[in-house]
């Protein structure tokens, strides 16, 4: 028999008013893509204390609700890296967070997956809140299975879909969930099976078996994927979206589909209403979604607050031991510095060019130009007023060394037009500002890339593993590659490609002097 939860919230009843003695309401809190435990834009947006005071405040409203997330918390984040009693914190700091901010249901997003599955495990004990999962299951020496949260009663298995019952007084609701996330990022340990066909087979079981008379799904799918998914089910009032960054809400059929902000600059607030018992055929629901920014003008929950400072504290010691200085300000900025997901992997920005023009600088006068892919800059955020050691830390999370290499002109400009074919995810590329087009071509240096002149550019180690979108045929073995040379020694500045950041502005600072 399927596990219901009731959520039940005291309202008064007055005799002879039926249009609201005949109807629940519920709310919905949504969140997504959270990365960070404090806010963001010199705590000026985003922070869960903020959002977990919103919500103790929503509660005293007397209208039931529920806060969900649709993917992406466990991975990536700057203090993943973070070594605490033995281990790298991959998700743990997060997971504490979220706990205490008051989150109730979740489902995975690809970056839960960043992880080995002994720590996602691990992580998964640690959560407080509910998992569910339609098109994700974990493969196991005996097939595959659903995932599991271990507790004091054994291992609970995710289920595909669950109902909570919303009460108002006497008259109840029953709402139907289910959670599906997008395929093409999944590990060697999971598989993801067709989002539709688990959605699909949710609906039937929801509506059918459950009698649920809402519907929602938490999708980390791409925008255009929801509404393909909106269209062939047609059945889930609400899609409670993840994977892209930006606040955005459409209507699609029967089917509202709501994204929030990253690293909650904003969330949701869902309110529905149901008629109970007025007709003989159900009247649908009415839903009304407002965004809510969450910047310095709310207040802080304290518990959550205390919580994050905790995990903040660990974590400054640890990039101390590293050899950074997180509160340490290295330039004051008069132009915000833009690292947006949005922006940093579909044109070139400030940030871009500058960290490009870091990897440059750290590899040496010879070398020509610095080329990055957009993927590695994992900030999702503008860099205002100042630049700390903490914003580099924040902006270039999975570290590395710098390399250089000559290659080919015909590789560099391949490499180059793959860059803008890649538009949209990470494997667009940013570049230092001598790179540029001029009728369909690229130049470096306001001269024509020639096919067979060799050319010496300067990028990450990870370029040159061949695993960015399209770009497989960067690896040492390739012919048009040679003089590689990696920057790893402790007295060099590409050792770390942070350190190369950091470095390149004092540097830069140290010339304006």
């Amino acid at each position: 028999m399927q596990h219901q939860h009731l959520i039940l919230a005291t309202v008064l009843l007055f005799v002879g008013i039926s249009l609201h003695a005949q109807s629940v309401r519920f709310r919905v809190l949504q969140i997504n893509d959270i990365y960070e435990i404090g806010p963001l834009s010199g705590g000026k947006e985003g922070g869960p204390a903020r959002v977990a005071a919103l919500r103790k405040k929503l509660e005293k409203k007397n209208i039931p609700i529920i806060t969900v997330l649709a993917g992406d918390f466990v991975s990536p984040s700057v203090m993943n890296s973070v070594k605490y009693e033995g281990e790298k914190l991959k998700g743990r700091q997060l997971i504490d967070v979220l706990n205490v901010t008051g989150v109730n249901l979740v489902t995975f997003g690809n970056h839960e997956f960043d992880i080995s599955t002994a720590e996602l495990q691990k992580r998964i004990n640690e959560s407080q809140f509910e998992w569910i999962s339609a098109n994700v299951m974990q493969k196991t020496g005996e097939g595959l299975r659903p995932f599991y949260k271990t507790n004091t009663h054994g291992n609970a298995p995710f289920k595909p879909c669950t109902t909570y019952v919303f009460q108002q007084g006497k008259r109840s609701v029953k709402v139907g969930f289910t959670g599906v996330t997008l395929q093409g990022f999944t590990p060697e340990y999971a598989e993801i099976s067709s989002y539709i066909d688990a959605a699909r087979t949710c609906y039937d079981t929801l509506t059918i078996r459950d009698s649920a008379q809402v519907l929602i799904a938490l999708t980390h799918l791409n925008i255009d994927e929801d509404r393909e998914l909106a269209k062939s089910t047609g059945g889930y009032h609400l899609q409670i979206g993840g994977h892209e960054h930006q606040n955005h809400i459409e209507r699609v059929g029967n089917t509202t589909i709501a994204k929030a902000d990253a690293n909650v600059r904003s969330v949701y607030l869902h309110e529905f209403k149901v008629r109970i018992g007025q007709t003989k055929k159900p009247l649908p629901p009415k839903l009304k979604s407002k965004l809510i920014k969450i910047t310095d003008k709310l207040p802080d929950d304290e518990i959550t607050l205390v919580t994050a400072a905790k995990w903040k504290g660990i974590a400054w010691a640890d990039f101390q031991n590293q050899g950074f200085q997180p509160d340490r300000i290295i330039r004051k900025l008069e132009t915000s510095l833009d690292g947006l997901e949005a922006n940093i992997r579909n044109h070139q920005t400030n940030l871009g060019t500058l960290i490009a023009s870091a990897y440059q600088w750290a590899a040496g006068a010879t070398v020509q130009a610095g080329i990055l892919n957009g993927g590695s800059i994992r900030i999702d955020d503008h860099i205002h007023s100042v630049l700390t050691e903490y914003d580099v830390l924040r902006v270039l999370p999975f570290g590395g060394n710098v390399v250089s290499m000559e290659m080919k002109g015909s590789l560099l400009q391949q490499w180059l037009r793959d860059g803008k074919a890649n538009k949209g995810s990470g494997g667009y590329l940013q570049y230092t500002s001598n790179i540029t087009m001029q009728d369909g071509a690229f130049l470096l240096n306001d001269t024509a890339i020639d096919a067979n002149t060799w050319y010496s550019i300067a990028t990450s180690d990870f370029m040159l593993t061949g695993k960015e979108k399209n770009m497989g045929y960067l690896n040492p073995q390739n012919p048009d590659i040679r003089s590689i040379q990696h920057y790893s020694q402790p007295d060099q500045p590409g050792r770390d490609v942070r350190h190369a950041f950091i470095g390149y502005i004092d540097y830069t600072n140290n010339m304006v002097k």
